[in-house]
């Protein structure tokens, strides 16, 4: 599977992947038609079946050129935890850090896992930590 498409900034259906319908991770393209597919998708769909998805004559897949990287690289894409704006090249190590527990306070980015000397607040019924700063 791919990027969820509805998380970009701007549509772009002719970049999706023909078989999971997501925008590809690691690009690859039928020789013959071109269309794309993510390389996980068009793997296991040629394990079964020796034909494009397109149903064009190629059975020959490459990755995708080096335009159509770069262009799928410099997509913007929303964080799921946050909605922070990333590209697709940073957005996978964004929403890895910003799933992680933080302090309560938006404003401040200390992780949960470097707090030294936690204190607990109460926000919506639930004990919470906060960083020692008291931020």
């Amino acid at each position: 599977g791919g990027y969820d498409p509805t998380m970009l900034t701007q549509s772009y259906s002719d970049l999706l992947c023909v078989i999971c319908h997501m925008v590809p991770r690691e690009p690859m393209e039928c020789s013959s038609c071109s269309q794309l597919f993510c390389k996980f998708c068009i793997q296991k769909w040629l394990s079964s079946k020796n034909s494009c998805p397109s149903r064009c004559d190629g059975k020959q897949v490459r990755g995708a050129s080096k335009v159509i990287c770069k262009l799928i690289r410099n997509l913007t894409i929303k964080c799921v935890h946050c909605g922070m704006v990333k590209t697709i090249e940073t957005i996978d190590k964004h929403q890895a850090e910003c799933k992680k527990p933080k302090c309560v306070n938006d404003a401040c980015e200390t992780l949960e896992q470097n707090i030294k000397t936690p204190y607990y607040v109460i926000l919506g019924g639930s004990k919470k930590i906060a960083c020692s700063l008291q931020c």
